[in-house]
C-alpha cells in the first residue's frame, strides 16, 4: 500500500481500530473525502480483514494483526507502527 512521501508529514492522524467492522470502508472513505489539509488515516484491523475491502489511497495505512489483541492495544500499536514519526 502506498505511503505518504516523507516531505508530507501529516498534521492530523485519524486512527480507526476495528474488528469485524462492516462500516470501516465507508468510514475511511468519508474521512478521506472530507479531510482538509495533511490528514492521514490509520485503519487497524484486529484478527479480520474489512469486508468490503479498503481501497488503496496514498493517505491510508492499514495495520493488520492476525490474532485479536483488543481495542486499546490496537490504538497503541498503530501509534508505534513503522514509518510513524512522534
Amino acid at each position: 500500500m502506498p505511503k505518504m512521501p516523507p516531505m508530507m508529514t501529516p498534521m492530523l492522524s485519524v486512527i480507526i481500530p476495528s474488528r469485524n467492522e462492516r462500516w470501516l470502508a465507508r468510514t475511511v472513505q468519508d474521512i478521506l473525502t472530507n479531510a482538509r489539509g495533511e490528514t492521514e488515516v490509520i485503519a487497524v484491523c484486529d484478527a479480520s480483514w474489512p469486508d468490503p475491502p479498503l481501497q488503496d489511497h496514498p493517505r491510508l495505512t492499514v495495520v493488520h494483526y492476525t490474532d485479536a489483541i483488543g481495542q486499546r492495544r490496537r490504538r497503541i500499536r498503530a501509534c508505534d507502527s513503522p514509518g510513524r514519526s512522534t
